[in-house]
Parts: structure tokens; sequence; C-alpha cells
């Protein structure tokens, strides 16, 4: 099976597995001056293969943020879908909360980081950033009982 999971943050990260050989592909989230989604993002994600399950954050306005940061957020978890869609079988959409619960993770950065270091031990050098580690760990709830997962 071929997953991909997308911690779509303004330093987010996406991330492909293919389950039978463990193989992880990140594409970091790249942004140019205006805070737009770089072409070189763009390009990496259509290089991708057809025909898998997507499985991303389904990310809210931030209190606290800046209107541009809240802009810039919501218009990347746009551009992510709209590129995805073309290319996935299913897009499974998840709240933060939801899928951190359910794996007994906080907002502890670090934390996602080491769960993700004991799932994939072999992969400890790329799973390197809480977005790449987060990335992965949605896929890892997606996997383990939450294939019927609907829209939030």
């Amino acid at each position: 099976m071929k997953l991909l999971g997308c911690d779509p943050g303004l330093k987010g990260a996406v991330c492909f597995l293919d389950t039978q050989t463990r193989e992880l592909i990140f594409i970091d989230n790249d942004f140019d001056d205006q805070k737009f989604l770089t072409k070189k993002c763009f390009n990496q994600l259509q290089q991708l293969p057809d025909g898998f399950i997507a499985v991303m954050e389904n990310v809210q306005q931030m209190q606290g943020w800046s209107a541009r940061s809240n802009q810039t957020l919501q218009r990347t978890v746009g551009a992510l879908g709209s590129v995805l869609s073309s290319k996935v079988t299913n897009l499974v959409l998840v709240s933060p909360i939801t899928w951190k619960h359910q794996l007994y993770l906080t907002d502890d950065k670090e934390l996602s980081i080491a769960v993700a270091h004991l799932l994939y031990p072999e992969h400890r050098d790329i799973i390197n950033r809480h977005d790449r580690a987060e990335a992965l760990l949605v896929i890892d709830w997606y996997l383990n009982g939450n294939k019927d997962a609907v829209l939030e």
C-alpha cells in the first residue's frame, strides 16, 4: 500500500510511504518571498506516482497568529489539496487533535520526533524535523485502525 501523510503547516512536510518496502520520501514545504509554495515543491509533488491514499491534517486558523500567517496556512492547505486530488484514490482529512490524541501525542514537537524514531528506527537520519515526523505519524494513525476515517 502506498500512502501519503501531510502536515501542511507553515514549516510543513509531506511524507510518501510504501508500506511493503518501508521506503520513505519527504517533500518539505518550500515557500517563496511572497509566502507561496514554490514551483520546485509542486514539481516534486507532481512526480509522485498516482493511485495512493493521502491523509492530511485538517488544520484551522490559529489564534495568536498574524492574519498573514493564517492566510499562508490556508493557501498551503488549498494548494496541497489541489495537487494531490488528481493523484489520490482517497483523501482523508483529520484534525490534529483527533490523530494526536489517539497516538498519545501532545503539541510537544520533540515527542513527535521521538515516537517516529521508535516506529521507524531505520529512518532516524531523515526524520529530523517535527513536521516530517508528524507527516509520517498521521499515516501511522491511519494504518492503525482508522481506515474508515471520514472528512472532519
